[in-house]
């Protein structure tokens, strides 16, 4: 009786579709990126985005930052908090209120965080504390596994950046060594960069922070498919795509 008066049949959706925050958005995600113009910018009118987690701090790969993303593009919020992974959980649908926060971006990926300190080399800085962010970031209870979006290396472009993609085919260059960048000469972990190409000799590097769980493990070799955050980044002093993994598992064997 109780779902009948709710007129949960009438509207189709069940009630484990209504519980937490539904607000519903007034911008996508990629309109975000228009807005922007290289310099950072307060957000002074009233824009809500909503998006599903794709990636986390949860093997350490990313730092005090999650990422969200709809179908039309994606967006890191500047957390500043750790085990970010226990309170946005991957694929949980997120609400943002951007009104007066700051839109920035870093290699390519569209950022939204408080001001950046005076001197910061950031755009956005940190929002430090969970009191902050609560007054901005609302979680639903809806989880939906992220679904990478498959493009080849041919198809990359800076739209993309921050997206969850999966690249087929492709061969490392230096399989055997590890993730990351090992230790420097006073015992801090580096960060790794390992090049991977497809049959047309195109190539993308995966970037690992020497602080991620798996840095130490090996490259595999053979044909494989990677899955990642993708960016753009500077090489031997070069422009070139790059992504980060959310877990190991994130490479896999390719399959026939």
């Amino acid at each position: 009786m109780l779902l009948g008066a709710c007129g949960y049949d009438k509207l189709e959706i069940g009630p484990e579709e209504n519980d937490g925050d539904r607000t519903l958005p007034n911008l996508r995600i990629g309109d975000l990126r228009g807005f922007y113009k290289g310099k950072p910018l307060r957000v002074n009118r009233n824009i809500v985005v909503a998006g599903y987690v794709t990636a986390t701090d949860r093997s350490r790969n990313f730092y005090r930052t999650f990422l969200i993303e709809d179908e039309t593009g994606a967006v890191e919020i500047r957390a500043g908090l750790y085990d970010l992974h226990n309170i946005y959980h991957e694929g949980q649908r997120v609400v943002v209120r951007a009104e007066g926060l700051t839109l920035g971006a870093d290699r390519e990926v569209m950022q939204l965080g408080l001001a950046a300190p005076a001197g910061s080399s950031w755009q956005t800085g940190y929002f430090g504390h969970r009191l902050v962010m609560d007054r901005y970031i609302s979680r639903d209870s809806v989880i939906r596994a992220p679904d990478p979006l498959p493009v080849g290396l041919s198809g990359l472009s800076c739209d993309l950046c921050g997206r969850l993609v999966r690249i087929e085919n492709l061969t490392a260059d230096t399989p055997g060594e590890s993730w990351g960048g090992g230790l420097s000469s006073v015992g801090t972990p580096q960060t790794g960069y390992r090049c991977f190409r497809d049959a047309a000799g195109d190539s993308i590097y995966v970037e690992t922070s020497g602080y991620a769980s798996f840095a130490d493990h090996a490259v595999p070799g053979g044909e494989l498919s990677v899955t990642g955050i993708l960016f753009r980044g500077k090489r031997f002093g070069n422009d070139c795509y790059m992504l980060k993994f959310r877990e190991e598992n994130d490479v896999e064997t390719s399959r026939d």
